[in-house]
């Protein structure tokens, strides 16, 4: 077992760490983190301690720190297996979260599998399980949905083996949304509804919200609007908890803080008073010195009492004016789709009048008139030829085949939109995109592992 020589204090410690960071609360693990840093016996641990403090750090979304730290451990010769393992781990959960550099998905690549065949040669099934949902975290970016299926599948089996809950419920979401973009919405949901059977609720908010958010993009895509809104509901009133709870904890760490300085001013001053004692020739001396430093000390703990208070202050008002604005911006985003939504029904009102006095032309004309797609869609071409002359003409000389919806999808490849932003442009379903970019696949004879969008870009 890991630290078994460990005294009962440091077992404490660490435990506790462990299990905070289990529940997303890395500034409450940091704190012990550093207890342990500090104990003299605990330096051979040294490593370990410091790869969950990486880990704290990646929670807090401060991936330098965290990457910073994790490369000064890999770079030691006296650095154990095991600790090594675990630390090419988490530097592709940094990169894979940080998106930084560039070229972030080769370093989740590279670490991944350098973990992989460390754990493969060791046994050790956890850090297997950690870097093949990595890689298949990477796969869903690239949209290779059926590629990341089995290392995802393979991730979950070993975590529940492990009786890692949280873990395989993070995989969960990952294979949850492999299969929502290849349209099995019923494995999608399937994969969610296990994963809240297996976490149990309570003490981990952050886990439980990120589950209820999958469960309503999955009722969301098959157009159950209802439980998608129910369990959205759900979500965020536990994103609220956490997001209280963490600011309370962070309130708790300054408080802690000031009451240390505190102790440490009392001490200054028993230390003070007992010199005082030893030497009489300078007592007047001595009792001029403390009322000095008594006057300093009062001085300090009201600035600070005051500086902590506006920080407070200001805190709070920040936080009104991010709800504010969140508030203003989907209030903007109901009011224009309402409007849309209403011009819409205005138009299909006068069309179905005109059709039931039978004036076919004028209904036509208003049908003509309420769309401007095709208008929107030169707009976009004379835009779009300015940037990549010559490619429309490329296109159809190799592929006479296309359709103008083919064109156009062929178009917004080009331009590196994903399939939620086509989607969103096109006004229709994903599945549809998705379906669509099959059917070009078809048509440009490109094989399984090719890329439409890598292919698209050298036309």
């Amino acid at each position: 077992m890991l630290f078994e020589s460990r005294t009962e204090l440091e077992k404490a410690l660490f435990d506790e760490a462990v299990d905070l960071l289990e529940r997303s609360k890395p500034d409450e693990a940091i704190i012990k983190l550093f207890e342990l840093l500090e104990i003299d016996s605990y330096n051979v641990y040294v490593d370990r301690v410091n790869i969950l403090l990486a880990e704290a750090y990646r929670e807090k979304r401060e991936y330098k720190k965290g990457t910073d730290l994790l490369y000064s451990i890999i770079e030691k010769e006296s650095v154990t297996n095991n600790d090594l393992t675990y630390a090419y781990t988490r530097i592709a959960a940094l990169y894979n979260e940080w998106k930084y550099p560039e070229t972030f998905i080769d370093s989740v690549v590279k670490y991944s599998e350098m973990s992989i065949l460390n754990s493969k040669k060791n046994g050790f099934n956890e850090y297997l399980a950690l870097s093949e949902n990595e890689l298949g975290h990477v796969l869903i970016q690239l949209e290779k949905y059926v590629e990341a299926q089995p290392k995802l599948i393979k991730a979950l089996g070993l975590f529940l083996d492990l009786g890692m809950s949280k873990h395989a419920a993070n995989v969960a979401i990952n294979l949850s949304n492999s299969y929502l973009y290849l349209d099995n919405n019923n494995m999608a949901e399937q994969v969610i509804d296990e994963a809240l059977l297996f976490c149990k609720e309570g003490g981990n908010e952050n886990l439980f919200m990120r589950l209820y958010l999958q469960k309503a993009k999955v009722n969301q895509y098959v157009e159950n609007y209802k439980d998608a809104y129910d369990y959205l509901s759900k979500s965020r009133m536990l994103q609220k908890k956490f997001f209280e709870d963490r600011i309370d904890s962070e309130i708790v760490e300054m408080s802690a803080k000031y009451d240390l300085e505190m102790k440490e001013a009392k001490i200054r001053e028993e230390k003070l008073k007992s010199e005082k004692k030893q030497n009489e020739v300078f007592v007047l001396m001595i009792l001029i010195g403390i009322l000095l430093l008594v006057l300093i000390l009062g001085f300090i703990i009201f600035y600070l009492q005051r500086k902590n208070f506006k920080q407070k202050h200001k805190l709070v008002e920040m936080q009104t004016q991010i709800l504010e604005k969140d508030y203003e911006i989907k209030n903007k985003e109901l009011t224009t789709a309402i409007a849309g939504g209403i011009a819409m029904d205005k138009i299909l009102e006068e069309v179905k009048g005109e059709i039931t006095l039978k004036n076919y032309n004028k209904a036509l004309n208003v049908i003509n008139t309420g769309l401007s797609g095709d208008r929107k869609w030169q707009r976009f071409m004379l835009n779009f030829n300015k940037q990549n002359p010559d490619f429309f003409l490329k296109l159809q000389k190799r592929h006479p085949d296309l359709t103008e919806n083919d064109t156009r999808l062929c178009a917004f490849l080009k331009m590196g939109l994903k399939t939620k932003e086509i989607a969103s442009v096109l006004n229709i379903e994903i599945s549809g995109v998705n379906k669509g970019r099959q059917r070009l696949r078809k048509k440009l004879n490109l094989k399984l592992k090719e890329n439409i969008a890598e292919y698209l870009d050298v036309i």
